[in-house]
């Protein structure tokens, strides 16, 4: 959850370092997971249900990403579906 105004100002700079590092990682699995999630959500076509007529519909308006972050997203779901 973030907070209404972060600071910084107890952090040093090493565990700043530190915590930029593991939000990272943190950032790199969830979006793994994400694509993960999305070759399933395309897979049932399960963004029909909720009225969007593609997947890349479903990710813009529904899942509120960009239109480059759907792009990129899907294109990995979908290269990820080819080697699983």
């Amino acid at each position: 959850m973030l907070e209404e105004r972060m600071t910084f100002t107890n952090l040093s700079t090493k565990a700043l370092l530190e915590e930029v590092t593991a939000l990272l990682g943190t950032e790199r699995r969830t979006v793994a997971r994400l694509i993960a999630h999305l070759v399933e959500v395309d897979e049932r076509r399960a963004h029909l249900e909720v009225a969007c007529s593609s997947l890349f519909d479903f990710c813009v308006r529904k899942l509120r990403l960009s239109e480059g972050e759907a792009f990129r997203r899907i294109n990995a779901a979908r290269l990820f579906d080819v080697f699983r």
